[in-house]
């Protein structure tokens, strides 16, 4: 049975792509000590849950022997301060390059890294949005160190926004999905296009990649985008939500600001997946969305 070893194993993303792997492969879940393992824990056992602030992460990382690294480990901070600036760059930079070495030198050439679609200000490359789009470039430069120097592969799946059913992250559509009637949001004018994955394709994109990187060669480095084909206004995608829940909610549009360098259209950004196509209607995973 082939080894996985996922970062960022306890957040929504990663419960989710671990309960389809432990099907077919034996998975290792790097998690903080910190870290909430009520649901990880029904899913693999303890012996491979592996906490990253042990100091014998390298050598317990070696004794699990990793085929495939898969890094979802991330914090998304859309607008750094003084104040959060350390937990930014110790969630995107500092401890995911500590993994990343650990597992590389664990003799792992397979890595699926994880970006976001806030790399690409404006559609184009090395525009980041804000410093949470350049820390995730930088960090892909890290792997590049890896895949010339050691010969990894390695796949950056670039992500835009995803839901599903019990998503417990306070993201604009499940906060919408968990309002009662007669209740308000302010919120902006929603105008900008956006890309919305569901869950269940989000796993199979990352199942989809693993098999490209049995076909790599040593060396190998690309970015996919995981996304339709077309974005949809934001504003219609809340409108299709409250219609379908048959909600009376309080929609305040336009008072709130748009971020600084909102994305307007993401039209475009990054190829698709070869093979690989979102088969969740946009109106489907709203109903499942809605329980």
């Amino acid at each position: 049975m082939k080894h996985i070893m996922i970062s960022g194993a306890t957040g929504y993303i990663g419960i989710s792509l671990i309960r389809e792997l432990v099907k077919e492969y034996q998975v290792y879940a790097l998690v903080r000590k910190e870290s909430d393992l009520s649901v990880l824990n029904t899913l693999i056992d303890k012996e491979c849950i592996i906490q990253i602030n042990d100091d014998n992460v390298y050598k317990t990382i070696r004794q699990a022997q990793p085929e495939y690294y898969i890094n979802l480990m991330g914090r998304f901070i859309a607008e750094h301060s003084e104040d959060n600036l350390a937990e930014l760059l110790e969630g995107n930079f500092d401890v995911p390059v500590r993994l990343l070495d650990a597992v590389c030198q664990a003799g792992c050439k397979k890595i699926i890294n994880t970006g976001t679609y806030w790399q690409n200000f404006n559609g184009e490359n090395n525009n980041p949005v804000d410093l949470y789009g350049a820390v995730k470039n930088a960090f892909e430069n890290i792997i590049k160190y890896y895949t010339e120097t050691l010969g990894c592969r390695c796949i950056t799946l670039k992500l835009f926004d995803t839901y599903g059913p019990n998503d417990k992250r306070k993201k604009l559509l499940t906060v919408l999905a968990e309002m009662k009637d007669g209740e308000s949001i302010d919120l902006s004018d929603c105008m900008q296009k956006v890309y919305y994955c569901h869950i269940k394709d989000v796993v199979s994109a990352y199942i989809a990649t693993m098999g490209l990187l049995d076909e790599a060669k040593s060396g190998y480095m690309e970015g996919y985008a995981v996304r339709d084909e077309k974005p949809v206004v934001l504003k219609d995608i809340i409108m299709k939500l409250t219609k379908i829940a048959n909600k009376d909610i309080n929609l305040n549009f336009g008072m709130r600001k748009n971020r600084k360098r909102e994305i307007a259209n993401p039209e475009g950004i990054g190829k698709t997946i070869p093979g690989w196509e979102c088969t969740v209607s946009l109106e489907q995973g709203l109903k499942e969305l809605l329980g």
